[in-house]
C-alpha cells in the first residue's frame, strides 16, 4: 500500500490520460501475481488491432475521396491531411510535456519519433511497394525536416526560447506548406515555358537554314521535337506531383484502357478500399443493408473464408461494431458508394458523442447549467433527422461526400484515442523498467506516438498510394516539431 501511495505522489510515474489505471494494475494489486501484466499485454494487442483496422479500413478511404474531391496530388495530401492526422498526437503530447516542465521528455520523443518514422516506416514502405520516388518532393521534405531538426536542436542547446523564436516555428511551417502546395505547379509552369522557348528557337533556326538543307533539317527537327515532347511528358508523370484522377471512378466491371504511366501511378485505385468483392451485388432493403454493414463479412464471403479468418472476424467483432457505428465511410467501389441511410443517420449521433468521450469533455457543463453531452446529443439527433428526411434508401444523396470528411475526422479521433492509450500503457511499462525521461521519450514514447504513422502510412502504400505515405513520413514529424514546440512556448 505504501508503494502504491508513493507512485501516485510522483509526477514521473504519471502515465497520462489513459482510460485504465495501468500503474495501479502493475503495482497496487500484488496478490494477482503476473496476471495484470498478461492482461495488459493482451490489451496492448487489442489496441494495435483496432489501430490497424481504423487506419486501413476507415482513414485510407476517407483520404482518397477527399483528395479526389479537392483534386489534390498524393504528395500534397500526405503533407497536409495525412500529416495532420499523424502529427497531431505528437504535437499534443509535446505541448503537454513542455508545459508540465518535462522538456527533456518532449524533445527526446520528438527526435526519437522523427528518426523512427524516417528510417523504419520509410524502409517498410519501400519494402512493401515498388514505386518511382519523385525526386523534387523527396528532396523538399528531407530538406525541411533537416532544417527544422537543426533549428530545434540549436535552441535546445541554448536552453531558452524567446517568443519570437517560438513564432518562427509556426512561420516556418507555413512556408513549408506553401512550398509543398504551390511548388509543383510552379515547376511544371517553368518546364512548359522552357519547352515553348526551346521550340520557338528551334523553329527560327530551321527557317533561317538554306533551302537545300531545309528538308533534311526539318525532318530531323520534327523527330527530335517529338522525342522531346515524349521526354517532357514522361518526366512530368514521373517527377512532378501526380494528380488523382478527376473523372468519377469507373464501375468495377469496366476496365478502360489507360496509359502505362497512369496505370503505374494509380494502380491502387483498382483495389476496393474496404476489402469487399468488386462484383455487382443485388440491392437490399435499407434495414438488410444495415445488418450487412454491421457484419464483418457478407454471407457469400463468409462461406469462402478460411477457419482462422472466421475466428479472427468473431474475435474482432466488438472492434468492428464500434468502428462501424461511429466512423462514416464513403467508398466508390462499394455498393451505392457505401451509403446506408439508417447507419449514416445513426452516425450523426454516435460520432460526436464518441469525440467528446475521447477528449475527456462529456461531463462539462456550459454556463454551469447545460451538460455538453446533452447539447451535442440534441444537435446530433436534429442532424440525423435531417439526413433521414432529405435522402432515399437506395441512392446516396448529393451531400454524401460530406460523410468522407466526417469519416476522416472520426478516424483521426479514434487514432488519437488509441494512441493515447498505447502511450499510457507503454509509459507504465517504462516506469516498471525504471528508465530515464530522455530514454523513455526516444524509445517508448517515440514508438507509441508513431504507431499511427506506421500503420496508416504502410496501409496507404500497400493500397497503391506510396507517394502520399512517403510525404507524410516527413511532414508528420515536421508538423509535430514546429507546431508542438511553437505553440508550447
Amino acid at each position: 500500500e505504501a508503494r502504491c501511495l508513493l507512485l501516485h505522489a510522483l509526477n514521473d510515474c504519471d502515465t497520462g490520460r489513459g482510460l485504465l489505471p495501468y500503474i495501479d494494475l502493475l503495482y497496487c494489486w500484488p496478490t494477482w501475481g503476473y496476471w495484470p501484466l498478461a492482461l495488459l499485454f493482451l490489451w496492448l494487442v487489442t489496441l494495435f488491432v483496432t489501430l490497424g483496422s481504423t487506419a486501413s479500413s476507415y482513414l485510407c478511404p476517407a483520404l482518397v475521396v477527399i483528395s479526389k474531391s479537392l483534386q489534390l496530388s498524393q504528395s500534397i495530401t500526405g503533407v497536409t491531411l495525412l500529416a495532420f492526422g499523424n502529427g497531431a498526437p505528437d504535437a499534443i503530447a509535446t505541448i503537454a510535456s513542455i508545459r508540465s516542465n518535462r522538456t527533456a521528455l518532449a524533445i527526446g520523443e520528438l527526435f526519437g519519433g522523427g528518426t523512427y518514422v524516417a528510417t523504419v516506416v520509410v524502409g517498410l514502405i519501400f519494402i512493401s511497394n515498388d514505386f518511382d520516388v519523385i525526386p523534387s518532393s523527396l528532396l523538399r521534405d528531407v530538406f525541411f525536416y533537416l532544417i527544422v531538426s537543426y533549428w530545434v536542436f540549436v535552441l535546445y542547446l541554448h536552453k531558452s526560447i524567446t517568443v519570437g523564436q517560438a513564432a518562427s516555428f509556426i512561420v516556418l511551417y507555413l512556408v513549408y506548406i506553401t512550398v509543398a502546395v504551390f511548388g509543383p505547379s510552379l515547376i511544371t509552369a517553368c518546364r512548359r515555358n522552357r519547352s515553348r522557348v526551346a521550340s520557338v528557337l528551334h523553329e527560327r533556326s530551321i527557317s533561317t537554314s538554306t533551302p537545300s538543307l531545309r528538308r533534311t533539317f526539318s525532318g530531323v527537327s520534327l523527330h527530335h521535337h517529338h522525342e522531346n515532347a515524349i521526354s517532357f511528358f514522361t518526366t512530368s508523370v514521373e517527377e512532378s506531383d501526380e494528380r488523382f484522377q478527376r473523372d468519377p471512378p469507373q464501375p468495377p466491371h469496366e476496365s478502360p484502357s489507360r496509359p502505362a504511366g497512369n496505370a503505374t501511378v494509380f494502380s491502387g485505385e483498382a483495389t476496393p478500399l474496404l476489402g469487399h468483392s468488386t462484383e455487382q451485388r443485388a440491392e437490399y432493403g435499407e434495414w438488410t443493408e444495415l445488418l450487412l454493414q454491421l457484419c464483418p463479412a457478407e454471407p457469400h464471403e463468409w462461406n469462402t473464408k478460411q477457419p482462422w479468418c472466421k475466428l479472427y472476424d468473431v474475435l474482432t467483432l466488438p472492434i468492428h461494431l464500434a468502428l462501424v457505428l461511429t466512423v462514416p465511410v464513403v467508398d466508390p467501389h462499394n455498393r451505392r458508394t457505401n451509403w446506408c441511410r439508417p447507419l449514416n443517420a445513426l452516425q450523426c449521433v454516435t460520432s460526436p458523442i464518441l469525440a467528446l468521450g475521447v477528449f475527456g469533455a462529456p461531463f462539462v457543463n456550459l454556463g454551469g447549467l447545460v451538460p455538453l453531452w446533452a447539447l451535442v446529443l440534441v444537435m446530433g439527433l436534429a442532424l440525423a433527422t435531417a439526413v433521414r428526411l432529405t435522402s432515399t434508401a437506395h441512392e446516396p444523396p448529393s451531400y454524401h461526400g460530406a460523410f468522407a470528411y466526417a469519416g476522416f475526422v472520426m478516424s483521426v479521433v479514434w487514432i488519437y484515442g488509441i494512441a493515447t492509450e498505447i502511450v499510457a500503457l507503454l509509459k507504465a511499462f517504462g516506469v516498471l523498467s525504471a528508465i530515464s525521461d530522455v530514454l523513455l521519450g526516444m524509445t517508448v514514447l517515440a514508438w507509441g506516438n508513431n504507431i499511427g504513422d506506421l500503420v496508416t502510412n504502410l496501409s496507404l502504400a500497400k493500397q497503391g498510394f506510396p507517394q502520399m505515405a512517403m510525404s507524410a513520413c516527413f511532414a508528420g514529424p515536421v508538423f509535430a516539431l514546429l507546431l508542438g514546440t511553437g505553440v508550447a512556448f
